[in-house]
């Protein structure tokens, strides 16, 4: 609810879970490489990690908001054939300054009604928000797009079947992160 309230339209959340119908495959190399120990954890930028608790990211984010310089810009398009339940994504980095880029591209799903353990209740109707569906990136760091110029373009393309038995395609959105050599 943080990054909703105070950073709407600045920064995006993904939930990762682990060890129920929502978790997905690469959820336990991402925990790996960020060495986050307990359930909720947070991961900026693909840098600072640490335990999620009311305000505990707010640092974190104000990091990358402001003393963290982007230095390239991605747009996306996103096409959906109801008939074939199947979903195109292009991507598009264009970069600033010369560097190497990855591109990781996932699909989120956000308010998600269902099972949730919270303390020692179980609450049958809890909504899940920004929920991690598919990793779209061969692998957790992203794909490779090699070294891009000073204001070149690079352009990347996905296909995925939607899982429309339990996905709502209402509520389902693309998430491109561009990972620079810095991370």
């Amino acid at each position: 609810h943080l990054v909703n309230r105070t950073y709407k339209d600045k920064a995006f959340a993904m939930a990762f879970h682990n060890e129920d119908i929502y978790s997905i495959p690469q959820e336990g190399e991402l925990k790996k490489i960020f060495k986050w120990e307990t359930y909720p954890a947070y991961v900026t930028d693909m840098r600072d990690c640490g335990q999620l608790n009311e305000g505990t990211c707010g640092a974190t984010i104000e990091k990358s908001l402001y003393d963290v310089p982007t230095h390239c810009g991605v747009s996306l398009e996103s096409k959906y054939d109801a008939t074939s339940s199947s979903a195109t994504v292009k991507v598009k980095l264009m970069s600033e300054k010369k560097s190497s880029y990855r591109l990781a591209v996932y699909i989120v799903e956000d308010k998600i009604v269902g099972e949730q353990v919270t303390g020692t209740e179980l609450r049958k109707d809890y909504t899940h928000r920004h929920v991690v569906r598919k990793m779209l990136s061969a692998n957790v760091r992203g794909d490779e797009l090699g070294i891009i110029g000073k204001d070149e373009e690079s352009e990347k393309g996905y296909q995925f079947a939607v899982d429309t038995g339990k996905w709502n395609i209402t509520n389902l959105y693309v998430y491109a992160l561009a990972i620079n050599e810095d991370g």
